[in-house]
């Protein structure tokens, strides 16, 4: 039915559709179910991985059915302190391949029997640093383009919850006043990406993780393989369409800071209309990302995506159901969105 107002295919500028065109769009992604894919569309050479938490895990027979299953390279259970009676299962490396996309789908389906998502668990995903390689200029349009849209990136990083996880808060802290920071400092004082590194932090409990990418570079200042940026701030999920529609954004975010068509003015013209969030401490800041932002939310996705696809997944799991759960730290499933 949506894909009867714009052409899946194409790519349309959603944040320039008229007001009723708009309320059309989010009336139709009412009836619309993000699909399971065989591939993202991603670059080959493009790497992640992924951290499964669940709770009341039944670690032995999980561990036991991850020994026995054929995948190419082993997944791997682990316990987890910041659980109560949990376990993280840790991806290989993996690829936009249809095999590694059935491996997951195989292990979500097996852990929903065993296992559950509650308001402690997240769902971590590492991507391989070279996306971004060693180009100091699209770094900080990272920097740049995170701190300007971190409320939309955690709203829709709630996945098929309505709000974040209160211990986002904890392990996932929020970087856009840090980010904004040092972009305003060090963008014209940085030559290289060893330089900046100086700058980022590498405390892990953080809503993008560097730990893992500096102290795994070589003296040319490119990226050895095990080198990744980590995004802490998804909600944990066993439903494997969240997990794709997760790694999707993230990369696909890299993608456009590397872009040619980078579009720092409308984007530094999105820090001055968010300048109130730089404001906030973490007393209130959970509160203002878990609303809807919505002419926001449609301009970063024209920013980041080049097909009304990647466009409509997005915003479905943005939106969900264009509200919070009833009390704001209530941590409510969404009504499904998915097939």
């Amino acid at each position: 039915m949506i894909f009867d107002f714009i052409s899946p295919n194409e790519c349309d500028k959603l944040s320039l559709m008229s007001g009723s065109d708009i309320q059309d769009l989010i009336i139709l992604l009412n009836y619309y179910f993000i699909d399971y894919r065989n591939d993202l569309g991603l670059d080959k050479d493009c790497t992640f991985g992924l951290e499964l938490e669940f709770e009341k895990a039944k670690f032995r027979q999980i561990d036991s059915f991850l020994h026995k299953s054929l995948f190419n390279e082993p997944w791997k259970i682990k316990t987890d302190l910041s659980l109560l009676w949990g376990a993280e299962i840790n991806s290989p490396i993996l690829h936009d391949y249809v095999e590694d996309w059935n491996n997951l789908k195989e292990i979500c389906d097996y852990v929903c029997k065993l296992g559950i998502i509650n308001k402690r668990c997240g769902g971590h995903i590492h991507v391989g640093s070279h996306v971004l390689a060693k180009d100091v200029k699209s770094w900080f349009n990272f920097i740049l383009l995170w701190s300007c849209y971190e409320n939309i990136i955690f709203r829709f990083s709630s996945g098929d919850y309505l709000i974040s996880r209160e211990s986002v808060l904890k392990y996932a802290k929020p970087m856009a006043i840090q980010f904004k920071e040092i972009y305003d400092l060090y963008k014209d004082k940085c030559d290289n990406t060893y330089d900046l590194s100086y700058y980022l932090t590498c405390e892990r409990h953080k809503s993008v993780n560097f730990a893992k990418m500096f102290k795994n570079m070589n003296v040319d200042n490119s990226f050895k393989q095990d080198s990744t940026i980590e995004f802490r701030c998804p909600n944990g999920s066993l439903n494997p369409i969240i997990w794709q529609n997760n790694v999707n954004m993230f990369v696909k975010l890299l993608y456009y800071a590397k872009s040619p068509y980078f579009n720092r003015d409308l984007i530094l013209k999105r820090m001055n209309i968010n300048s109130f969030i730089y404001d906030l401490d973490n007393s209130y800041i959970l509160n203002v990302y878990n609303d809807v932002f919505i002419d926001q939310a449609l301009e970063f996705c024209d920013l980041i995506f080049n097909n009304n696809l990647d466009k409509i997944n997005f915003l479905r799991q943005y939106f969900k159901e264009l509200k919070v759960s009833n009390n704001s730290r209530a941590f409510a499933k969404a009504r499904k969105f998915t097939k």
